[in-house]
C-alpha cells in the first residue's frame, strides 16, 4: 500500500484538480493506497514518518519542491519508495528526469519504471533532495520576504535583489572538505548540489549527478557589485562554472562550513546556523524515476 501525501494548494490548486485522476490511475493498476491530505506546514513530514512507521510500500508525494522536501525528511533513511507527483510552480528537482508535464502521466511513467536508487543528502540533522547552500542568492530570498507585504511575486524578489546588491558582502567561512585541513574561504555564493536547478530553472550546479555518490560543490568567488550582475546572468544559464576566475567547483562526500550568523537554504527552506555539515548518503533514496 502507498500513502498519497497531497498538498491541495500546490500549484494554485492544481493538486486538487489532479487528485481524482491520480486515484483513477491507481485503481486501474490495482495499486492499494490511502489518502493523506495536508492542511498546514510540516504535516507532510509527519504523514511520511507515519507511513514509514506503518510499514507501507511507499509514498506518492503530490505537490512541489516544498512538499517533496517535507516528505523526504519524514521518510529519512527508512528505505520506503518515493514517487513524485509534481504540481508545484518550480518543480526544480524534477527537471533532471524528463517526466511528462502532466502530473498523472508523470506518476504513470514512474510506476512503469524499475526501482532506481538515488543519493540522499543531509545538512546537519535534516535531509534534502536537490540543492542546499548559502550566500548572495539566499540573502535575496531573505530580503524579498521584507517586501512581500507590499509587493507580490517578481516585484518583491527584484526589490530584495536590489537591497542585497547594495549591501553585498562576501561570505567568510572556515571550510573543511572530506575531513581534510580546515581552510578559510570567501565566496559570494556557495551551492552544494545533488540536483542541478533552483529558483524555477536556474542552473546553479550544472554538473550534479543524482546517483554518483558525490556532492557537487560550486563556490562563486567574491566579486564587485558591477561584476555581480554578470555573475548572475551566467548563473541563470549554468555558465558561471566555465570561468575559473569566478568559480571553483569540486566533488566530495562531505563538506563542513562554519560561518557565524549565516542562513542556509535547502530545497527552498531556510534556517539560520553557525555551522553546516553537508554529506551524501549514496543510494539512500528509493525511487522509480527514469534515467
Amino acid at each position: 500500500m502507498y500513502s498519497i501525501i497531497a498538498n491541495p494548494l500546490s500549484g494554485g490548486g492544481l493538486a486538487s484538480q489532479k487528485l481524482p485522476e491520480l486515484e483513477k490511475l491507481l485503481r486501474e493498476k490495482g495499486i492499494a493506497y490511502r489518502m493523506d491530505i495536508t492542511r498546514k506546514a510540516g504535516e507532510a513530514r509527519a504523514l511520511a514518518r507515519k507511513a514509514a512507521e506503518d510499514g507501507l510500500e511507499g509514498v506518492i508525494a503530490m505537490g512541489g519542491d516544498g512538499t517533496f522536501y517535507e516528505v523526504a525528511n519524514g521518510l529519512g533513511e527508512s528505505g520506503l519508495e518515493l514517487i513524485f507527483a509534481p504540481c508545484g510552480t518550480g518543480n526544480d528537482f524534477m527537471r533532471m528526469f524528463h517526466l511528462p508535464a502532466d502530473t498523472v502521466e508523470a506518476v504513470k511513467k514512474q510506476m512503469e519504471s524499475p526501482v532506481r536508487m538515488l543519493d540522499l543528502c543531509k545538512c546537519n540533522d535534516g535531509y534534502y533532495l536537490n540543492i542546499a547552500g548559502t550566500g548572495f542568492d539566499v540573502e535575496v530570498l531573505i530580503q524579498a520576504e521584507r517586501f512581500k507585504a507590499k509587493y507580490s511575486g517578481l516585484g518583491a524578489y527584484l526589490r530584495g535583489a536590489y537591497y542585497a546588491i547594495r549591501h553585498l558582502k562576501p561570505l567568510k567561512a572556515q571550510v573543511t572538505i572530506d575531513g581534510g585541513v580546515e581552510q578559510e574561504r570567501e565566496c559570494t555564493i556557495l551551492s552544494v548540489g545533488n540536483g542541478r536547478y533552483l529558483g524555477g530553472g536556474m542552473k546553479a550546479v550544472p554538473g550534479a549527478v543524482v546517483d554518483d555518490g558525490l556532492l557537487d560543490v560550486v563556490m562563486c568567488r567574491p566579486v564587485s557589485k558591477i561584476s555581480l550582475i554578470w555573475l548572475l546572468l551566467l548563473f541563470v544559464r549554468g555558465r558561471h562554472v566555465k570561468y575559473p576566475s569566478l568559480t571553483q567547483t569540486l566533488r566530495c562526500r562531505k563538506i563542513r562550513v562554519v560561518s557565524p550568523g549565516m542562513t542556509i537554504e535547502a530545497d527552498g527552506e531556510m534556517f539560520p546556523c553557525d555551522e553546516a555539515v553537508f554529506e551524501v548518503l549514496p543510494g539512500g533514496l528509493r525511487t522509480r524515476l527514469p534515467k
